[in-house]
């Protein structure tokens, strides 16, 4: 899956403060591709931002032996009152595709929003379907585009998905309002399924081959050294139980595939 992002915002006053930095999470099947970012200054003057701009690093220091997530951070320099901020970037995702947002309104103005994805006809063949759902407002049906043929679905042709705003004002937030998903406008676009045991197909071809790893090696070393001069099946259970207890931690992270697809066994004591 390829989520596409371009962003541009003129910075007015000291609300687009916030907007002068910005941080791009990447969870371990994400990969960005196609990134630029610039200031263009009131003079028309363009400043692409460098390496000193850019702060890649892990979503929680603390815990990368256990999360691949991770963040890029990045600065515009030479901001200034009627410049603009532009970013724009891919996502290249492996793996399943678990649903996605398009958060129409924020804090700022916006003159153009837009959000499109591509299908690809073996989606369909598989018996998969998509669905959507607007909240805070009723919005249309989407346009599409059948029949797509690009460089990446030369073989396939795709079926292309968008909607589009103009023109969208600020979300003002009072005192003591709602939280955002309560008030905003925004569009969620996710897998649909007519059963849980199409759901449940779906879900063991995503962890079949995790629950099919043999571990069955790392498993014994583990458990001989844990249970060296034990004589009975009690006193090897307590052993167990305790070490397992004592050496091991669960975390919950809910970032793509990690959030539902199991770690194998030698994974779980490699990051305990």
């Amino acid at each position: 899956m390829e989520k596409q992002v371009q962003r541009a915002i003129i910075y007015f006053n000291d609300k687009a403060e916030a907007w002068t930095h910005h941080v791009i999470y990447l969870d371990d099947q994400s990969i960005l591709l196609d990134f630029t970012a610039y200031t263009q200054k009131p003079n028309g003057e363009i400043i692409y931002l460098t390496k000193e701009d850019l702060h890649p690093t892990h979503v929680n220091e603390s815990l990368q032996k256990v999360s691949h997530e991770k963040s890029l951070r990045f600065v515009f320099p030479g901001v200034e009152p009627g410049a603009i901020l532009y970013y724009g970037y891919t996502i290249n995702r492996k793996g399943f595709f678990s649903g996605d947002y398009w958060f129409i309104e924020s804090g700022l103005p916006k003159i153009y929003s837009r959000f499109n994805f591509e299908i690809p006809r073996i989606f369909f063949r598989y018996n998969y379907d998509w669905n959507y759902s607007s909240f805070n407002f009723a919005i249309e049906e989407p346009t599409v585009y059948k029949n797509i043929v690009n460089q990446k679905s030369r073989k396939d042709a795709s079926i292309i998905v968008y909607w589009e705003r103009r023109d969208i004002p600020a979300l003002e937030k009072e005192p003591f309002s709602p939280p955002y998903f309560d008030i905003a406008k925004y569009v969620s676009v996710d897998l649909k399924y007519d059963s849980w045991n199409e759901l449940g197909k779906f879900y063991y071809h995503l962890i079949k081959d995790y629950v099919n790893h043999s571990d069955h090696g790392a498993v014994k070393k583990l458990s001989d050294e844990i249970c060296a001069g034990a004589t009975t099946q009690r006193e090897k259970i307590d052993r167990i139980f305790q070490y397992a207890q004592r050496e091991f931690r669960y975390l919950a992270f809910d970032f793509g595939e990690s959030g539902i697809i199991p770690h194998t066994f030698s994974e779980i004591v490699r990051n305990k």
